[in-house]
């Protein structure tokens, strides 16, 4: 009975090693110019489109993303210590906004966790909605871009 199911499983690795492929798929040359006959005078050159490239450059950025407002709500940086791209893109700083107790008491409820309140996240980092500017903070909790430039900590988590 043991030859029996060391030969099967012999057999099956067998038939599945040879089934697969030794040969690379083929890929179509993504950058192929197509040539179109030119069918009003016999004799000429085809015609030959140019393909426009579309490579495009990342944008590389020294800007990183900065807390603002700290999880109590209080200023996480003075105007002195704000690194100077912060300050060129909102002029001012925004006004201490601490959350209540029991708003801290959802957060920790429902999140475990307590989170920034605003950040400063350059534009590269962002993203666009229909609603507006935002950024996924931990790739789990929504930012969104208000008038002054900042990123504020939807209301959602924590009313």
């Amino acid at each position: 009975m043991k030859n029996y199911v060391l030969r099967c499983t012999l057999v099956l690795i067998i038939f599945s090693a040879c089934s697969r492929k030794t040969t690379p798929p083929a890929s179509g040359n993504t950058n192929a110019q197509i040539v179109y006959p030119n069918k009003t005078k016999p004799g000429t050159t085809p015609v030959t489109p140019a393909i426009p490239d579309t490579t495009t450059v990342p944008i590389t950025t020294n800007e990183k993303i900065l807390v603002i407002l700290d999880k109590g709500g209080r200023l996480a940086v003075s105007s002195k210590s704000v690194p100077p791209y912060v300050l060129a893109n909102n002029k001012v700083l925004p006004a201490n906004a601490p959350i209540t107790a029991t708003q801290r008491s959802n957060m920790l409820a429902r999140h475990h966790v307590l989170l920034p309140l605003a950040l400063y996240v350059p534009d590269a980092k962002a993203s666009k909605s229909a609603k507006g500017d935002y950024y996924r903070y931990q790739n789990k909790f929504w930012y969104w871009k208000k008038a002054d430039g900042f990123f504020y900590l939807d209301d959602i988590y924590y009313k």
